[in-house]
């Protein structure tokens, strides 16, 4: 197949180290992004986890904030076209964002995608000040950073989890704590968390966690946001929920600190 000058095969080749380069980029930001800019805890995520499984726990993370961001990017497109046609390959690319974010985005950010993207498109279309112009899609682009880039790479790829663990510094055996967060790994006799809230590394004992179960947790850290913009579930998970009915939430949990 011939692309330009040059057949797909040769044009795949001559870019590798930039796909290399870019998917590499992306894994480092997303978990410096997930430890709140702490070199050290992104460090010890890939130190707990390990580096196979944090990359490719990366790169599925990745299609949901794909999908929303290409979703946005084509409604932008109909908007600012609308109604003069537009090509059959932003219709197909279009198709893919929205079964994309039906699966896979968290159902408020992927409405949020739709809106940026019709306002972004009437800007353009409507406002004939350059000035002006900029002003409103800078702020729309600041607002899709915000609302759709942040949350997406903040969140971590593995589910919400509540521990009940001994209370730290207590010498009574009984007294416990829940604890939530991401079980980064299981091995070796100890239990490494990424804590929810303070994105902290912490490590217990195998013999230590009493209990483990899946709970439900907030995915969006936008404090002051309504809790239906926190949730996490995509539309497919919110009109067809589980059939053992939601999970608890992480609320109650009390942070340990390390």
């Amino acid at each position: 197949m011939a692309y330009g000058y040059q057949t797909l095969e040769e044009v795949i080749e001559s870019h590798r180290w930039l796909t290399t380069v870019v998917l590499f980029g992306f894994i480092l930001i997303k978990v410096v992004w997930m430890a709140r800019g702490n070199i050290q805890t992104a460090l010890g995520i890939f130190n707990s986890a390990g580096t196979v499984t944090v990359i490719v726990g990366g790169l599925l993370s990745a299609f949901p904030l794909v999908s929303a961001l290409v979703l946005g990017l084509v409604i932008f497109e109909f908007t600012r076209r609308f109604p003069s046609r537009v090509e059959g390959i932003v219709w197909l690319i279009g198709l893919v964002a929205v079964v994309g974010c039906f699966f896979l985005t968290p159902w408020p950010i992927a409405a949020v995608s739709v809106l940026l993207g019709i306002f972004s498109g009437l800007v353009m279309k409507k406002i004939k000040k350059k000035v002006v112009r900029r002003i409103l899609l800078s702020f729309l682009l600041l607002a899709s950073i915000g609302l759709i880039v942040h949350p997406l790479l903040y969140s971590v790829w593995l589910p919400h989890e509540l521990l009940t663990v001994p209370k730290l510094g207590s010498t009574r055996q009984m007294s416990r704590q829940d604890v939530a967060g991401y079980v980064l790994s299981d091995s070796n006799g100890w239990v490494s968390l990424l804590q929810t809230g303070q994105r902290t590394i912490t490590r217990y004992r195998s013999e230590e966690v009493v209990a483990r179960a899946l709970c439900q947790g907030q995915t969006v850290p936008m404090p002051g946001a309504p809790g239906w913009y926190k949730s996490g579930d995509s539309p497919w998970e919110t009109l067809f929920p589980r059939d053992s009915g939601p999970l608890p939430p992480c609320s109650g949990a009390r942070p340990a600190h390390p």
